[in-house]
């Protein structure tokens, strides 16, 4: 049974963007629906570390080399991709104009809209197959049914979530009063197949993983599964978000941005790139998005993050 580790899978994005001709700056131009601008300059791009929690800082450039290729395919602009430490730095970075664009996790935004507000959302960065949905999961027989039963029991949390997971985890015991790793024990365990036949196994008491995890492993595991139940589970997170400060860029270039990245969804070849990084499209920020920040907020705000 496949068993790919994001990691691994990374590694294997790394080599191909490395070594792959769709990556090449001699692409074919019938390909490309805009000429480089070289008046445009080059547009930094800065990106919460945790974004790749799992992939070195030296591997970072390489692995965001289909980022790179699609915005220039689409728009004729050249970025340059900056690994920030955390969302705080990165929105300081952006005031001060170091740099042009910041990609955020949707929680974080929100958490840092208020402080900084001439933060504003460009665009989101979506994987419609994967979406961004926690859940703690339970043998059917333990009777936990809410973060108050976790105290001093063991959570396995997979090296392959995403942070939504992590701070859906933290936030759930962080309103009772304790950091998440304070209130019950927290092991790292190696994929969610795993974690997940250890709760079965009764190894370990319950294990957070991701929608699309779970239904993975009940479409594999069908009756192994049946002995667990979905505990607690968090609505779905807002994709990634794509953010600039309107007095450091021209309207024309974010304009052109926004148009070039939100169609590349009709372009095969920034198609195929976009899945090398585990995206679907960029899509145009929804209506009533600033509520949607507001709640978000209030419920996840960023020292949630911070106590796992």
């Amino acid at each position: 049974m496949r068993r790919l580790l994001l990691s691994t899978s990374f590694i294997y994005f790394a080599v191909f963007a490395l070594n792959s001709p769709v990556v090449s700056a001699k692409a074919d131009p019938a390909t490309m629906p805009m000429e480089r601008d070289s008046k445009q300059g080059l547009m930094k791009i800065g990106l919460t570390s945790s974004l790749f929690r799992d992939l070195p800082d030296a591997l970072l450039q390489i692995v965001m080399k289909p980022f790179s290729a699609v915005m220039e395919q689409q728009t004729g602009m050249s970025g340059s991709l900056v690994s920030v430490k955390d969302a705080r730095l990165l929105a300081q970075q952006m005031e001060s104009n170091n740099l042009q664009l910041g990609v955020f996790h949707s929680h974080e935004f929100a958490a840092l809209k208020a402080k900084h507000p001439g933060l504003t959302p460009l665009m989101l960065a979506v994987n419609s197959s994967q979406p961004l949905e926690s859940m703690l999961i339970v043998r059917q027989d333990k009777k936990i049914k809410g973060a108050s039963d976790l105290a001093g029991k063991t959570v396995l949390i997979p090296k392959t979530v995403r942070e939504c997971s992590y701070v859906f985890a933290s936030r759930q015991c962080t309103v009772l009063g304790r950091p998440f790793r304070n209130y019950c024990k927290v092991l790292v365990a190696n994929d969610p197949e795993d974690a997940l036949d250890q709760i079965v196994d009764g190894q370990a008491d319950g294990v957070v993983v991701e929608r699309h995890q779970w239904e993975y492993y009940k479409e594999e595991k069908p009756g192994r599964s049946k002995n667990l139940v979905v505990a607690i589970s968090s609505e779905p997170f807002p994709p990634a978000i794509i953010a600039y400060v309107p007095a450091n860029l021209k309207k024309d270039s974010v304009d052109r941005f926004r148009n070039g990245m939100v169609s590349a969804k009709k372009n095969p070849r920034a198609a195929d790139l976009l899945k090398m990084i585990r995206l679907s499209s960029f899509e145009s920020i929804p209506d009533n998005f600033d509520k949607t920040l507001v709640d978000l907020a209030i419920k996840y705000p960023i020292e949630a993050s911070e106590s796992k």
